[in-house]
């Protein structure tokens, strides 16, 4: 697996596609194309998008972020808000996940990130697991469409010494 940087000429098309493919796991109506266009378009605009393929045009996985905080209006640019995770369906209890945000990770500590948001709807409970593995619960909040979520933060270089021990746990297991 590896990353791939996106561009919004070349890729965001690309991009709004795995989106959709995979929109229903935000939740039942969580996200609709309009919205999905909007956070996509806000992710090129003022953060980086990142595809994650298991070879070139396979993708396993989307990552996008701001940097700064769109509810803070992108005032610190030390802190990455992740708009939107996803990985295709076979790699989500895989190595897969932990790899790919270990180098997301890192990623963000060379561009001088000090610290990661995300937003959890609070009714989607598998997201709100993986989450509170690595980050912390910060508040209860709403998200575009008014819904509510949790919002987890976590340090950039705790995460960067976390991920790889969960990575150890989860092979442990297989």
């Amino acid at each position: 697996m590896f990353l791939r940087e996106c561009r919004y000429k070349e890729h965001f098309d690309e991009c709004v596609r795995l989106f959709i493919e995979l929109k229903e796991d935000f939740g039942e109506n969580a996200v609709d194309e309009e919205i999905i266009k909007h956070a996509m378009s806000l992710a090129f605009e003022k953060g980086k998008v990142y595809m994650a393929e298991k070879a070139p045009g396979v993708p396993v996985g989307l990552v996008g972020y701001t940097f700064g905080d769109p509810d803070e209006q992108y005032k610190d640019p030390t802190v990455a808000f992740v708009l939107f995770t996803m990985m295709m369906p076979n790699y989500r209890k895989s190595m897969a996940f932990i790899q790919g945000f270990a180098i997301i990770a890192q990623f963000l500590q060379e561009s001088g990130i000090r610290e990661m948001r995300l937003k959890a709807l609070k009714s989607n409970l598998y997201t709100n697991r993986l989450y509170s593995k690595f980050a912390e619960r910060k508040a209860e909040v709403l998200n575009m469409k008014g819904l509510p979520c949790i919002l987890y933060a976590a340090d950039v270089s705790e995460l960067q010494e976390r991920l790889p021990s969960l990575g150890r746990k989860r092979l442990i297991r297989c």
